[in-house]
């Protein structure tokens, strides 16, 4: 356990708090995943989201949108 009077421990995790992220990448699995859902729903992600067979993760639409930008898959910014 790490207590310090004047804050100094504090300090030094905010500053790590405010480096760069790192740059994460989908999966091969994952673009697979979402590969499919693109083939057969094109750009309807809220379609993606209710596909109980593709989806099997039950990923938001939200979720979905988020992956398949990072992905590179998204066409278009809706």
């Amino acid at each position: 356990m790490l207590i310090s009077i004047n804050g100094t421990a504090l300090e030094r995790v905010s500053v790590a708090d405010t480096r760069a992220k790192i740059a994460r990448h989908p999966s091969q699995g994952e673009v697979k995943y979402l590969e499919r859902l693109v083939d057969k729903y094109g750009e309807d992600v809220e379609r993606m989201a209710r596909d109980r067979k593709l989806n099997a993760e039950q990923r938001t639409a939200g979720q979905l949108r988020r992956a398949l930008k990072r992905a590179g898959l998204e066409a278009a910014g809706k």
